[in-house]
């Protein structure tokens, strides 16, 4: 499915040029680098139709979701061209909160805006600016226990948390990752308890997942490189948290590695990749000045190449449903490739290229996004007996 619109302005919009390629001697550079490849014992990505190396029972619960993702069917269309609050711009972000309420970002107006399980508008906050209820360069958000929303600000590693008190939202804390700014701006997930994980390099450690309090402050390792720019930029990626279960998952935005970790410890818990051939890199171009100066440009207007857009946890958090863009720059569109992978093993296959951008996803289904022939939103949910609350999670028997 050709996903233009809001993707398309994103993703060709970060192409990255960190210093001028004026006098430099350029070298084409094959990224990741043998240093930053997969373990030989990573979990493979197939494009094939069924993941490899699961159990019976875990492959039959892979099958049931696959087929409750695919066969999900719209249940309420929010967005308008008529002047309103579903008059959208650019929605980089939904989620339906625990009350049924659908939490929308726009993210060309800052605004945040809420509306009730039938679609009415019911009320939010938000605009462009620095005062303490305006958003800036905000992009996503996470919902918190007790109504609240906490909103990233832009790549500052400052992430604003906001509340409703007597029917009125206000700003009730701001707190400060102190990750190292990248064009990528950082990602946040949150556990069921409230605690939020933010993505970004720590120079000191490499490392790229951060949690503002708790005995575990930094783990995930970044990207090995000896040069700062490339460090930094390969190192970006994206978080989930996975309800229930104290893990977190992580995905480089520049190479097909996923990888499962501890949030009580920092520990690995498996590596997963895309398999060889299947996965579109992006060229990376180095240079070096005459004195001494390393540049770096991402070529991702000049081929074809795949990045990561969504990490979301589906079910009960037995899998995780991943989507790269892959990025036609001569056809000037962008493809959603679908992968569903089993959260016990980091095993996962094709769903294909069929299914829209989607924003977010819950255990009844999932919210997608579309800019034809305006901005809009669906919240599609999955068909009776295919709640997958009902399915029997991965590694479970049947």
């Amino acid at each position: 499915m050709d996903t233009s619109g809001p993707w398309k302005n994103r993703l060709f919009a970060s192409a990255v040029l960190l210093a001028g390629l004026h006098g430099c001697g350029d070298r084409e550079v094959i990224h990741p680098n043998a240093d930053n490849r997969p373990p030989r014992d990573a979990a493979t990505i197939s494009r094939d139709s069924l993941p490899d190396g699961l159990s019976a029972e875990s492959l039959a619960a892979w099958r049931n979701a696959r087929e409750a993702i695919l066969s999900a069917h719209a249940t309420l269309n929010l967005g308008s061209q008529e002047p309103g609050p579903e008059l959208f711009s650019y929605v980089s972000d939904a989620e339906i909160a625990s009350d049924g309420n659908i939490v929308v970002l726009d993210e060309f107006t800052q605004e945040v805006r809420i509306f009730d399980p039938s679609g009415s508008y019911v009320d939010g906050f938000g605009g462009l600016g620095d005062g303490p209820m305006e958003l800036r360069a905000a992009d996503h958000f996470e919902l918190l226990p007790g109504g609240r929303i906490a909103v990233p600000i832009g790549n500052s590693g400052r992430v604003k948390v906001f509340q409703r008190l007597d029917n009125e939202w206000t700003l009730e804390e701001m707190l400060d990752f102190q990750v190292t700014p990248t064009t990528w701006r950082p990602t946040i997930c949150a556990m069921d308890n409230g605690q939020l994980f933010a993505t970004g390099l720590a120079e000191a450690s490499n490392t790229v997942i951060n949690g503002p309090t708790g005995a575990i402050q930094r783990f995930g390792e970044g990207y090995r490189h000896d040069d700062t720019f490339i460090r930094r930029e390969m190192s970006s990626g994206s978080i989930e948290c996975l309800d229930d279960s104290a893990r977190i998952v992580f995905g480089f935005h520049y190479m097909p590695v996923v990888r499962m970790y501890s949030a009580l410890d920092g520990g690995i818990i498996w590596t997963s990749a895309h398999a060889d051939n299947e996965y579109l890199q992006v060229s990376v171009v180095e240079g070096v000045s005459e004195i001494g100066t390393t540049s770096v440009s991402f070529r991702q207007h000049e081929m074809d190449s795949d990045r990561l857009a969504l990490l979301a946890q589906i079910g009960q958090g037995g899998h995780v449903l991943l989507q790269n863009s892959r990025i036609l720059p001569e056809e000037r569109k962008i493809v959603a490739q679908t992968y569903l992978l089993d959260a016990v093993t980091g095993a996962g296959a094709f769903l294909g290229d069929t299914l829209p951008p989607i924003l977010s996803a819950q255990a009844d289904g999932y919210i997608a996004v579309f800019e034809d022939p305006y901005p809009r939103l669906e919240v599609r949910t999955f068909g009776p007996g295919r709640e997958f609350s009902d399915l029997p999670e991965s590694g479970s028997s049947l």
